[in-house]
């Protein structure tokens, strides 16, 4: 959604992730690194009892500044 309104996952300044099993953070940290350079958007992990769907295990909301065209 970002992308269609014109900006990049470099204007991701905030993100929550929700995951059900917060022992599993290594990989969650190693992904994040794979789509961000430089600073990190500020960043939330939760460990949740369970998600929407048993087969999920992770979900992240995430919030973006873009610039004024």
């Amino acid at each position: 959604l970002c992308e269609a309104a014109g900006g990049t996952i470099d204007d991701v300044v905030t993100m929550t992730i929700y995951v059900t099993d917060v022992s599993e953070n290594k990989e969650i940290w190693k992904a994040r690194r794979e789509f961000f350079t430089g600073d990190f958007p500020a960043c939330a992990l939760i460990e949740v009892k369970g998600l929407a769907n048993p087969k999920i295990k992770l979900e992240i909301q995430g919030q973006a500044r873009l610039k004024k065209a």
